[in-house]
């Protein structure tokens, strides 16, 4: 039963889920308002998509907060978590025609020792030279936003090693090298190891609306930079894939290479042993061969 059930996931996940979630971003991008609540999102998943049971392709039958988990794995280039409104989340849709944003403004906001400062300026999120972080200060018409420091990034390492309830004695020390660190929880598995990304990623999201708060921005200004933060991460993740990507391809000629050379080089040997075979003493004789190969491959044969 449980394989006839892995099975169908997959089935789902292979054939038809692409066109699936396909049918749900354009639904998403041709609504009028650009927010919309997690209820409704919902509900539109079981309108648009009838065959698409969420909770299947999660692989999680029962337990709360699945929905969230799927936006989070197949949604999160399109909709973004700005607030809460009662016990739901309130989500921004990203429009189709979106620009590309640039992906150093989340390595910035995400690296405490940046060369560069993260700014807002004419509500517009921009980067500057940290150097000239004291003339901004000054200037009143633009707003620094801190990146995240050291301190903080420890700390939601230590928080999540304290959701690990099993095996966390295995975890190396928070004051180890982060390394050493996400290599041990690497160890205990892929599901762990995804489920701290997300965690990290939520995490630092939630510290960039908490300086935006700081700055007194306004509500709507501060789910537009939320949202632009959110494509900045995807569009991070996008450049390391095709750098990725590329590397392969580089590597795959190369080694197709030295394979063939490989091959050939084989091929040589034997069809030089082939033909010695095949020679007289006295044309063997006429081969000239280094001496030193020669009395190796003479003790060798001795000892046989």
């Amino acid at each position: 039963m449980v394989g006839l059930y892995y099975f169908r996931v997959m089935k789902m996940t292979k054939d038809t889920m692409n066109s699936e979630i396909e049918k749900i971003v354009l639904n998403l991008q041709g609504r009028n308002k650009n927010t919309i609540t997690g209820a409704i999102i919902g509900e539109l998943i079981l309108k648009i998509t009838p065959e698409l049971d969420v909770r299947k392709v999660m692989g999680n039958p029962s337990g709360k907060g699945v929905l969230s988990q799927f936006i989070e794995r197949y949604l999160k280039h399109v909709l973004t978590r700005t607030e809460k409104q009662g016990s739901d989340w309130v989500y921004s849709i990203t429009p189709s025609e979106q620009v590309e944003i640039d992906p150093d403004l989340w390595r910035t906001f995400v690296s405490p020792n940046s060369h560069r400062a993260l700014i807002i300026c004419d509500s517009t999120l921009a980067l500057v030279d940290a150097s000239t972080k004291l003339d901004i200060d000054s200037d009143g018409k633009s707003k620094i936003v801190e990146s995240t420091t050291d301190f903080e990034l420890d700390k939601i390492r230590a928080d999540f090693t304290k959701t690990l309830k099993e095996n966390s004695e295995s975890m190396s020390e928070i004051q180890a090298s982060y390394t050493e660190w996400s290599t041990a929880l690497r160890k205990m598995g892929r599901d762990k190891y995804r489920d701290w990304t997300e965690y990290r990623l939520r995490c630092l999201e939630g510290l960039f609306n908490e300086r935006l708060k700081m700055l007194e921005i306004a509500p709507e200004l501060n789910t537009e930079l939320c949202s632009v933060m959110r494509r900045s991460q995807l569009a991070t993740k996008a450049v390391f894939a095709a750098k990725k990507t590329h590397t392969s391809q580089n590597q795959a000629p190369n080694a197709a290479i030295k394979s063939q050379s490989m091959e050939l080089e084989v091929n040589l040997r034997s069809a030089i042993i082939e033909v010695i075979q095949t020679l007289s003493i006295s044309d063997l004789r006429k081969i000239k061969l280094p001496s030193g190969a020669m009395f190796d491959a003479i003790i060798s044969q001795s000892k046989k």
